[in-house]
C-alpha cells in the first residue's frame, strides 16, 4: 500500500480523523508520537522497532487492558515501514509472548496479521463480496488503479465527517486512473443505501452484515479496530 501522489486532501482526512470507537485511554508509557503526515512513509530505525518491542513488554506487565495495547502497538507499527529484517523480529517477539503468555494468543494472532499482510508496502488481502444491491464484485477487479479503501459504519458520526472530502477526492481525480470503494456496515443495505444516496456518495460499497459485535467479517479479516479506517492501495495492489 503505497503513498505516492494523492494531495493533502487525503491527509487531512486520514490525520485529523480518529477512528470513532478506538479507546482513549493514557498509557503509562507510550509508542511515542506519531509522524507528521507526508506523502511518502518513513522507514522505522532498528532503535524504533526495539523500543516498541521493550515498550510493548512494559505495557503487558502492567494493568493496561491487553487488548488496548496491542491494539496501539499495531496502529504505530503500520504508521511506518518495516524492513525485512524488522519483520521478522518483530514476528519472533510476538511468537515468544503467544508461547510465554497464552492468554494474548487471540491478540497476538491479529497483530502479527496485520505485520505480515497489512502493513504499508504489502499486497493488500482481496475483498470478494456483495455490493448493497446484492450484486458480487472484489477489490483485485480495481487492480490497475490507485485505490482508496474506506471502512464505514451507517451509524458512525466520524464516518459522514469524511464525506466532503471524499467527493472532493473523486472530483479532483475523474480522470486518472483512481477509484474509491467502501466496506459499509449498518441497520440492513437499504438503510445504508439510502443514507449515501442522501450524501451524494456514488462510489460502489460492500455490504458488510455486521454480528453481535456491530462488526462485519470484511472489517474483522482485515482487523479493523475502529470506524472509519482508510486504506490507500497503489496500482500494483
Amino acid at each position: 500500500m503505497k503513498v505516492s501522489w494523492l494531495p493533502a486532501i487525503l491527509l487531512i482526512c486520514l490525520a485529523s480523523l480518529s477512528a470513532q470507537s478506538a479507546p482513549d485511554v493514557s498509557l503509562p508509557v507510550s509508542f511515542g508520537e506519531p509522524p507528521v503526515s507526508t506523502l511518502s512513509v518513513s522507514a522505522f530505525s532498528d532503535e524504533e522497532v526495539g523500543g516498541f518491542l521493550k515498550t510493548l513488554d512494559a505495557l503487558l506487565t502492567s494493568r493496561v487492558d491487553a487488548g488496548i495495547v496491542f491494539g496501539n502497538f499495531t496502529r504505530r507499527l503500520q504508521q511506518g515501514r518495516l524492513s525485512p529484517a524488522q519483520e521478522s523480529q518483530v514476528a519472533g517477539h510476538l511468537a515468544r509472548i503467544r508461547r510465554t503468555s497464552p492468554q494474548h494468543a487471540a491478540f497476538v494472532d491479529r497483530t502479527a496479521f496485520v505485520v505480515r499482510s497489512l502493513m504499508v508496502g504489502k499486497t493488500a488481502p482481496d475483498i470478494v463480496g456483495t455490493d448493497l444491491d446484492g450484486v458480487p464484485f472484489k477489490l483485485s477487479d480495481y487492480r490497475g488503479r490507485v485505490v482508496v479503501v474506506v471502512v464505514s459504519a451507517e451509524w458512525c458520526g466520524i464516518c459522514r465527517a469524511e464525506y466532503p472530502y471524499e467527493l472532493l477526492m473523486l472530483e479532483l481525480y475523474e480522470r486518472w486512473p483512481f477509484a474509491m470503494v467502501a466496506v459499509e456496515t449498518g441497520s440492513s443495505p437499504d438503510a445504508v443505501k439510502t443514507s449515501r444516496e442522501a450524501q451524494g456518495l456514488r462510489y460502489r460499497a460492500w455490504w458488510d452484515a455486521p454480528d453481535d459485535t456491530g462488526q462485519g467479517p470484511i472489517a474483522a479479516s482485515w482487523r479493523v479496530s475502529g470506524f472509519p479506517a482508510v486504506y490507500v492501495i497503489d496500482a500494483r495492489g
